[in-house]
């Protein structure tokens, strides 16, 4: 009976090696040490002999066997973050656009009334006297007005704090149409520094 219940134990460790999250989590790993080709002519890294990740995978693949009742809880934990993370990202994504997934300049488009300002999301680069400079817009959250900003140093300081409405300035939220306050918006990047 005990063997018959270690013979399931190692059945079971062994089903969950090759297919299932566990699977795709050793592949993941194998592939983390392989690299890419371009990855590791750019580091200067030789490539990792296929036998020694064979040897790799195996040894994962047997510790997990006869380990996966504790591994498999963190194999888990570690798919349901990576979906939770996942899920937040495309809803925050879906919500509309935002400046920090924004760079460079180009064009911001509104679908719904056609309205359309090029505008500089960031920019950075360098003054003549050698200081580090930036330029970016930021959105008046009360008429919504797009206002390019440039500042100098590190960190950049900014002279422009609050639109001439008297409204508060922001990079942080869900950007909006300034005509008709759609988040029905486009941004098409022209260039990026």
């Amino acid at each position: 009976m005990l063997t018959l219940g270690a013979c399931i134990y190692l059945l079971v460790g062994l089903c969950l090696v090759v297919v299932g999250p566990v699977a795709r989590s050793l592949s993941d790993q194998v592939s983390r040490i392989r690299g890419s080709d371009l990855a590791n002519a750019l580091t200067g890294r030789e490539k990792v002999p296929d036998g020694k990740l064979l040897a790799f995978r195996l040894t994962l693949s047997i510790v997990f066997a006869l380990l996966w009742p504790l591994i498999l809880v963190s194999v888990l934990r570690e798919k349901t973050k990576a979906d939770t993370e996942q899920r937040a990202w495309k809803l925050r994504v879906e919500s509309g656009i935002e400046f920090s997934r924004m760079g460079g300049a180009g064009a911001i488009h509104c679908s719904a009334c056609g309205f359309e300002q090029d505008l500089v999301s960031f920019t950075h680069g360098y003054t003549d006297d050698g200081e580090r400079c930036c330029d970016q817009s930021c959105q008046c959250l009360s008429c919504g007005k797009f206002i390019a900003v440039h500042g100098i140093g590190e960190p950049a300081h900014f002279t422009v704090t609050s639109c001439e409405c008297g409204g508060e300035l922001s990079r942080d939220h869900v950007l909006f149409c300034p005509k008709c306050r759609s988040r029905d918006l486009r941004y098409d990047m022209h260039f990026i520094t």
